[in-house]
């Protein structure tokens, strides 16, 4: 599992910057009411990844590479069901939290923080993957 997290936070710190240059207004209306339906629906977990997974998809669609998608596609169910052990642990919040800084980066259209933001993000989520198959970080992962 944490080979998986390991290429989908390179490509999702890439995706972040390429985003933070390319966004359009679309794609920053898309992602705020993305985190509002998070928010409102804080108790439904399955929604929650669906919608976590959802504001990523903005991102790539934000980064103007098409091809971001045709490798990230194929790994989407195994992505959710990731995804929802994890926040089924840990709750919706801290993902929340990340969605947020990585709005606030690519509104700025700020590369360097968008790049930053998304692997705060992925190092959290590969923290809590660890978390969820009981084993704890070496060092050297991060």
């Amino acid at each position: 599992m944490s080979k998986l997290i390991e290429v989908r936070g390179t490509l999702e710190c890439k995706i972040a910057r390429l985003a933070a240059k390319s966004r359009e207004d679309t794609h920053l209306e898309a992602m705020r009411q993305n985190i509002s339906e998070m928010e409102e629906n804080y108790e439904d977990l399955d929604y929650c990844v669906t919608k976590d997974m959802e504001f990523h998809g903005i991102l790539r669609e934000a980064s103007g590479n098409r091809i971001f998608e045709v490798v990230l596609g194929p790994l989407s169910e195994i992505l959710w069901e990731i995804r929802r052990g994890t926040t089924q642990l840990v709750g919706v919040g801290i993902g929340i939290g990340g969605h947020k800084q990585l709005l606030q980066a690519v509104e700025a259209k700020d590369p360097e923080q968008a790049e930053k933001a998304m692997h705060d993000h992925i190092y959290c989520g590969w923290l809590d993957v660890l978390k969820n198959e009981g084993q704890s970080p070496q060092k050297e992962d991060k």
